[in-house]
């Protein structure tokens, strides 16, 4: 409903629904993706801490909707932390395995991942 709210542009009844997903059901995907988006929001000027953060909400919530494992790959690179982007890659290649051509070559850009790439 969230989503639906944001399109017809009533903001007010999507932040009521936003509230609802995050204190109801945090670990929806729904509410994972809203905590995603504040924590890039929020600290934006802040990598290492967004970072962190992704991981803690990575942790908390068990599966994982793309954006947020998207984000924090795309964060860990930017950051150049080769373990970072191992970590991510992975999780994201678990439920998008399409994506392992694309890691790879990405993760070739850390020498000091070595051969762990493709493995």
């Amino acid at each position: 409903m969230h989503r639906y709210a944001i399109t017809w542009n009533v903001l007010d009844v999507a932040e009521r629904w936003r509230q609802r997903a995050l204190r109801e059901a945090p670990r929806s995907p729904t509410a994972v993706q809203l905590r995603t988006l504040d924590i890039l929001r929020e600290h934006e000027t802040q990598p290492r801490e967004r970072l962190r953060l992704l991981d803690s909400l990575y942790d908390d919530a068990g599966a994982a909707p793309a954006i947020l494992l998207t984000g924090a790959f795309a964060l860990a690179y930017e950051l150049g932390d080769a373990d970072a982007c191992l970590r991510w890659a992975r999780r994201l290649i678990a439920i998008e395995p399409r994506q392992r051509a694309v890691k790879a070559r990405q993760l070739l850009s850390f020498p000091s991942l070595g051969d762990t790439v493709l493995a």
